[in-house]
């Protein structure tokens, strides 16, 4: 079940979030279903969230083989076909219904676009880029510098519109479409957040501040001090780059939701609904399932349908929360 905060208070000199809150009652968890079949050796590698359905790209490990799907928003399952063998990274979906899968091989990237049925309409090779996103009609991709290039599906050849060091720190950012020509990207280290349009290249910069992501900062300092000093002393460390962010999504209004790491299992996970350019306007508690030996385990992917709240497990499985 889910816990809400409204924030009551406002933004103070400097920008900083000073949050005041008061505990709203908790909201039931209304069902789960799964992307296709759940496995252990199938892997949800991305999934792409329309106004009434669930896209995904999976992975299955013993056999290297990747198909796609579609899953209605009640659950009930619409399509499932395979793929060509190749390295899949992308997936999204346009307006149109047609569905665009991204394979990486021979030093760059293949853009595919498929019918619903499983038919290719066309194929355009181009640059590879670090992270990608489906924004309406256009395919957004992040360059290692931190450029982003757009490239409208309605323009021959998928030429891209490229804008200059629109991240300041580019590495593998989180990004969810916003509306048919806006897209968010949220840096899952730092917790800043880049908004931007796709057509004019403008962009707003945030950064979320709470106290959740001080503590998760705090956190991981903690960890990675323990780690060098050679002191963690059975305790957990978890070394590498903090991961404060773990999921993005965004609902029909552009509001933002940021999943936020680490999370403690008793007090359940913390989603926090943005409004640009990073005012926090609610934060929601989620009691997560778990499974064997009492285990939490961790979401992947979130998503904004109508009123309900969608997180993805890796194995696929969705559950689903009311946000009305």
């Amino acid at each position: 079940m889910l816990r809400r905060e409204f924030m009551l208070s406002a933004w103070a000199v400097g920008g900083l979030f000073r949050p005041g809150s008061q505990a709203a009652g908790p909201l039931q968890w209304k069902r789960s279903f799964t992307l296709g079949t759940v496995s252990a050796d199938e892997i949800a590698q991305h999934v792409f969230f329309s106004s009434n359905s669930l896209y995904f790209l999976k992975f299955h490990r013993l056999t290297q083989s990747s198909a796609v799907g579609c899953v209605g928003a009640d659950g009930k399952n619409k399509w499932l076909w395979t793929l060509p063998p190749g390295v899949y990274t992308g997936l999204g979906v346009r307006p149109s219904g047609s569905v665009i899968v991204l394979l990486v091989g021979n030093g760059g990237l293949t853009i595919n676009e498929y019918m619903e049925d499983g038919r290719l309409l066309r194929s355009v090779q181009a640059a590879d880029g670090g992270a990608h996103t489906m924004v309406g009609d256009t395919l957004v991709s992040v360059d290692e510098d931190g450029s982003v290039q757009v490239r409208d599906f309605n323009r021959p050849g998928l030429t891209p519109r490229r804008y200059a060091k629109v991240l300041p720190r580019p590495e593998y950012p989180l990004m969810t479409p916003l509306s048919l020509h806006r897209v968010a990207m949220v840096d899952r280290m730092t917790a800043q957040i880049v908004y931007l349009d796709t057509i004019t290249g403008s962009s707003i910069l945030g950064r979320l501040d709470s106290p959740e992501i001080a503590s998760s900062l705090s956190f991981y300092a903690e960890q990675m001090r323990a780690l060098q000093a050679g002191t963690h002393r059975g305790r957990r460390v978890l070394p590498g780059d903090p991961v404060i962010i773990g999921a993005v999504g965004a609902d029909a209004h552009q509001n933002l939701y940021c999943f936020v790491l680490p999370y403690d299992p008793k007090q359940g996970a913390l989603l926090l609904r943005v409004v640009e350019p990073d005012t926090i306007a609610e934060k929601i508690h989620c009691s997560l399932p778990s499974r064997g030996h009492g285990r939490a385990r961790t979401p992947n992917h979130l998503g904004v349908i109508g009123a309900e709240l969608l997180l993805v497990y890796p194995d696929g499985e969705v559950i689903v929360y009311s946000l009305a």
